[in-house]
């Protein structure tokens, strides 16, 4: 039981140093287009290699697609978040803070299609 609290502690004291470390880094590159082009590319065969039905595969480009734009979105200012437009999706909170967009994406991309 000692170690869980040990390793806890750990963790806890590199999750901050990890914070503090992100918060004195460089702005990030600017988003380049290829990056969703190699996303859009590897999700494309997934659902004849996974035997998908067309309404299963549409319904996973759609998620995946949206995914994709709400955690690049806010990294361009002249796009819109789709909460809020969409029937069904509530608005999103505004993130705090500097963020890395295509690691977002690449997270929300991630949630979406293990969740699916």
């Amino acid at each position: 039981m000692r170690w869980i609290g040990a390793w806890r502690l750990l963790g806890g004291i590199a999750a901050s140093v990890a914070i503090a470390a992100g918060a004195c880094a460089p702005a990030p590159p600017a988003l380049d287009d290829r990056q969703v082009e190699e996303w859009i590319d590897v999700l494309y065969p997934l659902p004849k290699a996974e035997r998908l039905s067309p309404p299963v595969a549409s319904r996973l480009h759609g998620y995946a697609g949206l995914a994709l734009y709400e955690g690049l979105h806010r990294a361009d200012p002249g796009y819109r978040s789709l909460g809020g437009q969409l029937i069904g999706l509530d608005p999103f909170p505004e993130p705090e803070g500097e963020h890395d967009w295509p690691v977002v994406a690449a997270e929300a991309e991630r949630r979406v299609l293990t969740g699916l």
